[in-house]
């Protein structure tokens, strides 16, 4: 507990052994849902945002009722208990097909907020997989096998999502691919209880860092003509809470040198030590049918590496819900 205000930082929620089956008594009626709403047969990778999100949500909990209670219970968290992480061990829906997965995590997640665009994609769920050396080009954290330092999703965006969620289809056999999480309101006490911690803290919300927008991005987000953005790393005024990607950070401050005072760097140098080598990290090995959902307004996540090229996860984003 937090001095602060009172949260936890990770809920576990559990369905009930009786509800696992779930998506048998009700992922036809889902399915109808979303044939209904989008006026024809969808495949779950292929998924775009929803055109009216409130009105979805609504008929789904009139065709899902148990996983509106579910969700409900995940919203609770968030909301009554302040989480910045809630995990679901066990979802029941290991022995679907895949496409069928994708259309039960969309369902929940639409019943959780507004499911958004993985830009500068035009549909919904992004499957988390090592491309290998299929790949010529350069990939993301999500197409392959290596350790993914903290960050938080979509901090070009003015407003990010408020959640995404990431459900295993397929756990990584090695114990690696473990989900690394920094709840952002102990990040900062731990940087006040520091030396120089409080000096750090204000430097870190007050001074401008500039990090580059990658082109793909650069039409949804609020960037400069030379393509940077230029803001605090620390801000409790809007959210996130923290605009934190280590490389973009270090090489903004490269490129643009009359930002990087020495009271800038010792501030950055500071919070990349605490993230690195600080305590109360959470550590969670989502296991195969698991999910878990994190607050991208408060928390910094990562991964460590693992070589299992089975591994499969599906992730999806999502704001607070409209209404």
């Amino acid at each position: 507990m937090s001095t602060i205000e009172s949260f936890t930082s990770v809920v576990e929620v559990e369905l009930p052994h009786a509800a696992l089956a779930w998506w048998v008594s009700e992922g036809a009626a889902i399915k109808q849902v979303l044939v209904d709403h989008y006026g024809a047969e969808v495949s779950g990778d292929a998924l775009p945002p929803p055109r009216d999100c409130a009105a979805l949500r609504a008929q789904l909990r009139l065709a899902a009722p148990c996983l509106a209670e579910f969700t409900d219970r995940i919203r609770c968290a968030f909301d009554a208990r302040k989480a910045c992480a809630v995990l679901v061990p066990r979802l029941g829906l290991a022995e679907l097909c895949t496409d069928d997965k994708r259309k039960a995590a969309f369902a929940l997640a639409a019943l959780v907020g507004d499911p958004t665009a993985n830009i500068p994609f035009d549909h919904v769920i992004w499957d988390v997989q090592d491309h290998g050396g299929m790949s010529t080009r350069h990939t993301s954290f999500s197409e392959n096998d290596r350790e993914a330092d903290y960050h938080a999703d979509n901090g070009a965006l003015r407003v990010p999502e408020r959640f995404f969620l990431l459900y295993v289809v397929q756990g990584a056999s090695c114990g690696g691919g473990v989900s690394l999480i920094r709840d952002g309101r102990v990040l900062r006490r731990q940087l006040e209880e520091m030396p120089e911690g409080r000096s750090a803290v204000k430097i870190l919300a007050e001074a401008i860092v500039p990090r580059r927008v990658p082109k793909a991005f650069r039409r949804y987000a609020d960037v400069a003509e030379d393509g940077y953005k230029y803001t605090p790393i620390l801000t409790e005024s809007a959210p996130p809470m923290w605009r934190w990607r280590k490389d973009k950070v270090y090489d903004g401050l490269a490129k643009h040198p009359e930002y990087a005072t020495a009271e800038v760097r010792h501030a950055v140098d500071m919070l990349a030590d605490l993230l690195e080598n600080g305590p109360d990290q959470i550590r969670q090995l989502v296991p195969t049918d698991g999910m878990i959902i994190v607050n991208n307004h408060l928390a910094l996540h990562g991964r460590t590496a693992f070589t299992d090229s089975a591994r499969h996860l599906l992730r999806l984003r999502f704001h607070e819900p409209s209404r």
